[in-house]
């Protein structure tokens, strides 16, 4: 995730994207393949880190360095399996049960935020969204001691940006 891929979608795909190697075929003596990465089993939580970090090292490797990514990454509230569209569904391995689609619909239901301009100095406070005794649902923030009650809008904004 970065300044050239701006959502979940397009994240999933850049990293199941399949890529060349240069490997020499013991059998058929051709030097290059194609690594495919796929997901064989459908989890029941689905557990996304976006890598915000840059890492920059010298090419003598003197030096690295540590930046962040600022870039917005957005997001909805749900990431469904479906058959006519979505990243997830691409890059299932053929042989994946797939249950009717409601049973493979993934809901947001916490993010962790960096807030800070570097790698080297921040703070992480935490959304979650909390379901009460009588079902009703609301977005939870936790910054250190200070909880406060935020709306779904502010979970999503705050998490494309950090």
């Amino acid at each position: 995730i970065g300044s050239s891929i701006g959502s979940i979608d397009e994240g999933l795909r850049a990293f199941f994207k399949p890529e060349k190697r240069e490997v020499k075929c013991e059998k058929c003596f051709c030097e290059t393949a194609s690594q495919i990465t796929e997901i064989t089993k459908l989890p029941k939580a689905l557990l996304l880190h976006l890598k915000r970090f840059i890492v920059d090292v010298a090419p003598d490797y003197s030096s690295i360095s540590y930046s962040k990514d600022q870039s917005p990454v957005s997001s909805d509230q749900q990431l469904d399996l479906n058959e006519q569209s979505g990243a997830l569904n691409e890059v299932l391995a053929s042989d994946v049960d797939v249950l009717p689609p409601k049973q493979h619909r993934y809901v947001l239901k916490s993010v962790v935020n960096h807030i800070g301009s570097s790698a080297s100095c921040g703070h992480y406070t935490a959304d979650a969204l909390r379901t009460d005794h009588s079902g009703q649902r609301e977005w939870i923030r936790f910054n250190d001691s200070f909880v406060s009650r935020i709306t779904e809008e502010e979970a999503l904004d705050h998490a494309s940006t950090n």
